[in-house]
């Protein structure tokens, strides 16, 4: 916080010193011994652009085009389907000869660019919707902050029960029935908290006063 405040250079790229840290971090945690959990830095990159949008949020939008969205589309999809490729070619034939290092750097990549899609697409999803839509949209933002502390709880045990399987169509059909259970089970679980738990607010972030389902908004 205090570099972003201090340094402009800094703060008008966050995007691109996340996209450095995460990589300097699995580079330092693959020659050395030192680093033995996950920490946040497997993701800062994600991170850094989050924060990046938040502190140019208003420039951002007002320069966002059709154009740059397409580019990030496009891009996202390229890095992303390079990404699986190299994991679904390593893990069930004859694993490629790609240096880990530059598929690593494929995988910052696809986070960070995809991430920046899904931003553009969020923000013309809601001037395209209905005001009901966005009402009910926001309802589920609102969780979002939840959804980060609980994914990877509920993950571990969504998988217990529902284990990837080994063939490639199977293996494909699990992982978006597990990531399907989980967004479901994360929302209800953060609902429930926000509607019978006193001061959920203080584990899962600022909440709205009511707990609706988001289907239960009228307006």
């Amino acid at each position: 916080m205090v570099m972003v405040r201090k340094f402009t250079f800094f703060r008008k790229y966050l995007w691109l010193f996340g996209i450095a840290a995460e990589y300097a971090h699995y580079q330092f945690s693959m020659h050395t011994d030192f680093v033995t959990v996950p920490l946040m830095f497997n993701f800062i990159g994600s991170y850094m652009l989050g924060a990046w949008i938040g502190v140019h949020y208003e420039a951002i939008i007002e320069k966002m085009t059709k154009k740059k969205m397409i580019i990030a589309r496009t891009s996202g999809l390229l890095l992303g389907l390079t990404y699986v490729f190299i994991r679904y070619r390593n893990t069930y034939f004859e694993r490629l000869p790609i240096d880990p290092d530059y598929y690593k750097m494929i995988g910052i990549l696809f986070k960070v660019i995809g991430s920046l899609f899904f931003f553009y697409f969020a923000e013309y999803l809601v001037r395209w919707s209905s005001q009901k839509s966005v009402h009910r949209m926001r309802s589920i933002a609102y969780y979002s902050f939840g959804f980060y502390l609980m994914h990877p709880l509920v993950l571990l045990q969504v998988m217990k029960y529902l284990p990837t399987r080994g063939t490639p169509m199977s293996w494909h059909i699990t992982i978006l029935l597990q990531y399907t259970i989980t967004v479901i089970l994360c929302y209800l679980i953060i609902w429930f908290f926000h509607r019978f738990v006193p001061f959920a607010s203080f584990i899962f972030g600022k909440l709205p006063r009511n707990a609706k389902l988001f289907w239960q908004i009228k307006e």
